[in-house]
């Protein structure tokens, strides 16, 4: 496995936002990231009529859309602003950990062969039908675990 030479410098971080509702609390987990604030950027594409909550000075960058576009495109115009060297996408009702920027960019500089990195997804609900909707939902993305928080789902 052959190393990158070097670690990344700056990241973008580019969240679709369809549910500014729902964004407040990502931006807030953004802002405590332990990569230090000064290393990343935050792009949010979000609807020209979204009312964004009073957490607009912890986004660098808002994109407004003529209307409200899958996440993919909205992705897609996000990641054309993007200075880093690295993007990393994450929807706005989610909620990364506090070193979830220091932990992708370091599986990124791990390995010069990979490309792109992706993260596990959890539910925030601990019960039985959320996690069967995280593994019905998600599966194929985490890490081929057939064991759950120790309930088998095969």
């Amino acid at each position: 496995m052959e190393k990158r030479n070097k670690q990344f410098a700056f990241v973008s971080v580019v969240i679709p936002c369809g549910r500014p509702d729902r964004v407040e609390k990502l931006l807030l987990a953004l802002a405590s990231q332990s990569c230090g604030r000064e290393s990343y950027e935050i792009i949010l594409v979000t609807p020209r009529d979204a009312t964004i909550p009073s957490l607009e000075d912890k986004v660098d960058k808002i994109i407004r859309t003529e209307a409200l576009y899958a996440p993919g495109k909205m992705r897609n115009i996000g990641a054309q602003a993007a200075k880093g060297e690295i993007i990393c996408f994450i929807d706005d009702d989610c909620l990364p950990s506090a070193d979830w920027i220091s932990d992708m960019t370091a599986a990124f500089a791990a390995d010069a062969a990979v490309g792109a990195i992706g993260c596990r997804v959890v539910s925030r609900g601990k019960g039985f039908w959320a996690r069967c909707a995280d593994y019905a939902l998600f599966s194929a993305y985490q890490y081929f675990l057939m064991v759950y928080d120790g309930i088998n789902f095969c």
